[in-house]
């Protein structure tokens, strides 16, 4: 197995708590990285693996936003390294093994090369991508990241004191062979140049004993200078050159995996913008189509990923969080797509929130998101029952109240069902007048034999539209239990006439 690279952080890079501590408080301010072009750049596709226990501290578009802080930050790296090659991510999903937050970085990483892993290389060689990376939450609190030189595996801490926006760029540098700098590290990189290096106070990417969050955003060259002071050496430290002379080299770099055959795109046919009530139901229609836009359909099978994006409007709270592959099998040519919003009864105004698709396997994907605007459903009538659940006696009766919000101004007309042979209703069809927003009814239960319970339901007259429903339990009386005072006090009263007859024959017998 090849030498393990490793980032250990606290030690070589802090010197104390405090400075830790500061220095995990910084930002890094990087730039905005310039738009890969294939015909320019040489792309690493990169596969991200995250644990499920990691979505108990991030939501879904947060690990989004943190991988993409990632990959913008590597770039950057790559364009002030003065390098034309990319770093691209080209599939996200679940590692197919439970993390165990506990176990070393290193002992979890090599679950790589476990049995139950394999779908992961099954989906690199799907997908074409050439490194795969394990994003999960750890408690060892002395590394952030491990990686395999020269080879694919990576497995990255998200949270705790891992916050550089660099550490990818650091991590996938061992990837491609880079180790860290000489007086740091006694592992062989992929070649004897390819070192990080320390300059103006500071180290380069792969070098590791200066502060993370201040090193310089560029691979060690000679051809890079800060404040005049030389920031790599030639035959020493020059991860530059390394990383020009392999990324054409059949094995290495963005060469490990062939790129799928494009065989299609898949578009959102839906009309730009979609407009709904809080509540409402949007429908997004997904299609197959050619080159010119014409649906076609394939002889296997092919998936792409469609995602929601916050925008005014919040997943979560204001709409469902869509997060799912589509998969259209062979044959079919269209998918229709699903998500809901959520009726919060808050005054606000109009808000919105998008839909896109992205990581397709075979398959090109539409950049164009859809937005989708949520209006209020002002003055649209709704109904609840007062309770969602009532209990009632064998033979008894109770009130139940049912009312209505939104505008007041008009007649409506609702009715109450169920299926309870025990349960009468005194009114089942409620008309509601003007200005009227509630209606009381009364509800009566037959003899029972054993206790029951179902559902009573307040909907449309025509059964369209169900508004609220209310678990009746139907309950038998409870026996009153003899607390056994009676009984005892027989006992008292025998054992008292007892006594007195023994000690009347004592008294008799002494006198004779």
């Amino acid at each position: 197995m090849k030498n393990i690279l490793f980032l250990l952080l606290l030690l070589p890079l802090f010197s104390n708590a405090t400075t830790l501590l500061s220095s995990h408080n910084k930002v890094q301010a990087l730039r905005t990285a310039q738009p890969i072009i294939d015909k320019e750049h040489h792309i690493i596709d990169i596969g991200i693996f995250y644990t499920k226990d990691l979505l108990n501290s991030l939501s879904h578009e947060q690990l989004t936003a943190h991988i993409e802080r990632q990959i913008n930050a590597a770039n950057v790296v790559m364009e002030n390294s003065d390098l034309t090659i990319r770093r691209s991510v080209s599939y996200i999903g679940e590692y197919p093994i439970a993390n165990q937050p506990d176990q070393a970085i290193n002992s979890f990483l090599a679950t790589v090369f476990n049995s139950q892993a394999d779908q992961v290389r099954t989906l690199a060689q799907q997908f074409g991508f050439d490194y795969i990376t394990i994003l999960r939450p750890q408690s060892d609190e002395n590394y952030c990241g491990w990686a395999y030189y020269d080879s694919p595996y990576a497995l990255m801490e998200v949270g705790g004191n891992c916050t550089s926006a660099t550490l990818g760029a650091h991590e996938w540098g061992h990837n491609d062979g880079a180790d860290h700098d000489i007086a740091n590290s006694s592992d062989t990189p992929l070649t004897e140049y390819g070192r990080g290096y320390n300059c103006d106070g500071n180290g380069t990417i792969m070098s590791t004993n200066h502060n993370w969050f201040t090193r310089h955003d560029f691979y060690s060259t000679p051809n890079k200078t800060v404040n005049s002071e030389v920031c790599g050496e030639e035959n020493s430290a020059n991860v530059v050159r390394m990383l020009n002379e392999f990324k054409d080299v059949s094995g290495h770099l963005g060469n490990r995996q062939e790129q799928p055959q494009q065989l299609a795109n898949v578009i959102i046919t839906t009309n730009s913008t979609i407009q709904l009530n809080e509540g409402g139901q949007a429908s997004i229609e997904l299609a197959l189509v050619d080159d010119l836009g014409e649906s076609i359909t394939l002889d296997r099978d092919a998936s792409v990923e469609i995602t929601s994006q916050s925008g005014s409007a919040l997943s979560g709270s204001d709409f469902s969080t869509l997060v799912n592959r589509i998969n259209f099998s062979a044959g079919e040519s269209h998918k229709t797509v699903y998500i809901n919003t959520t009726a919060d009864g808050i005054a606000e105004p109009a808000e919105y929130f998008s839909v896109s698709l992205r990581h397709g396997d075979i398959v090109n994907v539409s950049n164009e998101p859809l937005q989708i605007t949520i209006s209020e459903s002002i003055g649209e009538l709704n109904y609840q029952f007062s309770a969602k659940n009532i209990s009632i006696q064998s033979e008894q009766s109770t009130q139940l109240t049912i009312t209505r919000n939104g505008d007041l101004t008009q007649l409506s007309e609702v009715k109450l069902s169920h299926q309870l042979n025990w349960l009468t209703i005194d009114n089942e069809d409620l008309l509601f007048i003007e200005g009227q927003s509630a209606i009381v009814v009364k509800l009566s239960v037959g003899h029972l034999s054993v206790s029951s319970s179902g559902n009573l339901v307040v909907s449309s007259i025509d059964d369209s539209t169900v508004y609220d429903t209310v678990t009746v339990a139907a309950v038998l009386p409870s026996k009153e239990k003899s607390s056994g005072g009676a009984f005892f006090s027989l006992l008292l009263l025998l054992f008292s006439v007892k006594f007195l007859f023994i000690k009347a024959s004592l008294l008799k017998n002494r006198h004779c």
